[in-house]
């Protein structure tokens, strides 16, 4: 949630001062970490357990769709602005 409220606070910010296509890097730059979030949580929901010929290690993870939509909506979003600005700039 954190990184979601800096995204949005950073593209208001860009937007206002007339430097629109940086504000896309805003957009698109928490899509990553959030992207890694939900394949490190893939197994997820609950706890996962993962062994090898020495021992076993458990681990609780989160779901990864919540994480999955999150970073692709970010970077959708981030595509579509983009391609709106570049057909207005090149109008």
């Amino acid at each position: 949630m954190l990184l979601l409220a800096a995204a949005a606070v950073a593209a208001v910010l860009l937007l206002r001062k007339g430097h629109r296509i940086t504000a896309l890097g805003a957009l698109a730059g928490p899509a990553l970490p959030l992207l890694y979030l939900a394949y490190s949580n893939r197994g997820g929901p609950g706890t996962v357990c993962r062994s090898t010929a020495t021992e076993a290690i458990c681990t609780d993870e989160f779901a990864p769709l919540p994480f999955l939509l999150t970073g692709v909506l970010l970077l959708a979003a981030s595509v579509l602005v983009f391609s709106v600005l570049d057909r207005r700039r090149g109008n």
